[in-house]
């Protein structure tokens, strides 16, 4: 029968007979998207319908009404959408109400994740790199790996840790890490005054070492439970 806000205790409508797919909060408004393309921002206050949007026409939703993701950035979202077997790459700008349809594809795009102003985007073919500023597209669809091979895979999520290295979920070849291309960390030669000097504190330090399923931890971490 539509939404409801826990903390202000308002109903939000929803549109009828369609899919809604995504929910966020912009400001004071509440943004409902739909498989049909279809977005409405309404009153995170009253619920009262403020604006109403359309990325596309009817016949062009009917392409890409399976699946989404939104991706918040500046004064607005991007945007994936797939259909049965193709999707689209989009941003829509909430300020100024418009659509921009950046890119289409005959094939599923999955997510999308944000690093280093630019958006990636995994796919079943790979994952693409897309460059805001300059408004341009890198595809990787093969992977070197450590031993020279080369795999070519689905990639059904993209995440960046703190150090910048690169994890991608696939569905065939589990997951698969790229470490960052500059690494963060200092080596220092053994026979070196910086080396000498970690080494005597690591041997002056008395580690709790537990036991845990016939292994050894050097530190061990439990919830609340």
């Amino acid at each position: 029968k539509g939404l409801f806000g826990v903390n202000n205790q308002q109903t939000y409508n929803v549109l009828r007979d369609q899919n809604l797919q995504e929910v966020d909060v912009f400001d004071d408004l509440l943004l409902t998207f739909y498989g049909n393309g279809e977005e409405v921002g309404q009153d995170i206050h009253t619920g009262k319908t403020v604006h109403r949007t359309r990325a596309y026409d009817w016949d062009t939703g009917q392409h890409y009404n399976r699946t989404s993701a939104i991706l918040r950035y500046e004064d607005g979202y991007f945007m994936v959408r797939s259909g049965e077997k193709e999707s689209v790459f989009l941003y829509f700008d909430v300020k100024q109400l418009q659509w921009t349809v950046i890119q289409t594809f005959p094939y599923h795009v999955n997510h999308l994740a944000l690093h280093d102003e630019k958006i990636y985007l995994p796919s079943e073919r790979g994952f693409g790199i897309y460059n805001i500023e300059q408004k341009s597209m890198d595809w990787i669809n093969e992977f070197p790996l450590v031993d020279g091979r080369k795999v070519q895979t689905d990639c059904n999520m993209i995440a960046f840790d703190r150090q910048d290295g690169m994890w991608i979920g696939t569905e065939d070849r589990g997951v698969l890490y790229s470490r960052p291309t500059k690494l963060q960390f200092n080596s220092y030669p053994v026979p070196s005054p910086e080396a000498d000097h970690y080494s005597k504190m690591m041997d002056e330090m008395v580690q709790n070492i537990t036991e845990f399923h016939c292994l050894r931890a050097n530190c061990m971490f439990m919830d609340s439970r």
